[in-house]
This record gives structure tokens, sequence and C-alpha cells, in this order.
């Protein structure tokens, strides 16, 4: 059975976007889905995802890299990650912009996604095969 893990399936404990349609489509075609979540650390989050997903296997991981480890510890060869990264868009000018905001929505657009591929690049070469798509948003709440 093929494996596919989904990155950031719920934000701000709102699952939605482009991870239902991933997650579903995923799951019907045969595929094993590995769910992703920094919120799955609420037990709420947790269970409304289980809830409406029930084939997707919830992970939690502090970071990356430790999300592909337990990825590929729990499941074996992974064939698809679907790296799905958010931020809410901050807007307002310039001269009151918050450098922290700015400083996470990098970290979460940019820097994450990367270190994930990072990560997984030694992985995908070993097993000689792996697909990586890539959605990224910045959007206004």
């Amino acid at each position: 059975m093929p494996v596919a893990l989904i990155t950031n399936v719920c934000d701000t404990n709102v699952c939605d976007f482009a991870v239902p349609p991933a997650v579903d489509a995923l799951g019907e075609i045969g595929f094993r889905v590995l769910a992703s979540d920094r919120t799955f650390s609420d037990a709420a989050t947790l269970s409304a995802f289980q809830a409406a997903h029930p084939h997707a296997e919830p992970l939690h991981a502090r970071d990356p890299a430790e999300l592909i480890g337990r990825s590929w510890d729990e499941a074996g060869p992974i064939d698809v990650i679907v790296s799905n990264d958010h931020f809410p868009a901050v807007h307002g000018p310039s001269e009151n912009a918050s450098l922290e905001l700015f400083r996470e929505t990098l970290e979460r657009l940019v820097i994450d996604p990367f270190a994930l591929l990072k990560a997984a690049i030694p992985r995908f070469k070993a097993q000689g095969s792996g697909a990586v798509v890539m959605i990224t948003s910045c959007r206004t709440g």
C-alpha cells in the first residue's frame, strides 16, 4: 500500500482548505494517509479531525525533521509528501509591522517546508523514489 504524509492538516483548530480533498482523495485511491499538525496536542482538535477523516492516521512531532523520522518509522517508505503550509496574512503599514510576526510567517511558509524536504530527500534517494506537493498560502482570516 502506498503511503502519503500530509502536513499541517488543521489551522487554528480548523481542518479546512486543501486538506480535506487531499486526505480523502489519497485515502480513496488506496493510500495509507499519515496526517500531521502541531494542534493535535489539543484533544478536541485531534478528535474532530479523526471524526472527519477516520482513515487518516494522526502524527504529532515537534519539528519537521522529527516528523520525517516518525513517519518513516511508523509506515516504512513514504511515497508522497503533501506539505500544506499556511499562515494568516497580516495587513498594515510597514512602519507598524511586527518583526516577530514576519519571522513567524517566514518560519511557517519557508523554513519549515525547507526543513521537511531537507530531512526527506535523503530518504527518498535511498528508496529510489518519492513525490512532493508543496501548497503554501498566506491568507487573511
